[in-house]
């Protein structure tokens, strides 16, 4: 697996778990700067865990 395929199944992870929490109400009153960074983040590490686990 390359580093693309394992952010190509992290983006879709994350953004999955992100449309999930959007559309149930749990992010509502949270400023759009904190989801973004929020997602950045848990797209690059969970990106990397996939590529370090499926090497």
């Amino acid at each position: 697996m390359s580093l693309l395929d394992a952010f190509i199944i992290g983006f879709s992870i994350i953004f999955g778990i992100l449309l999930a929490l959007f559309f149930s109400g749990a992010i509502k009153n949270v400023k759009p700067f904190f989801i973004v960074f929020i997602f950045a983040v848990a797209w690059v590490s969970n990106s990397f865990l996939i590529y370090v686990i499926f090497r």
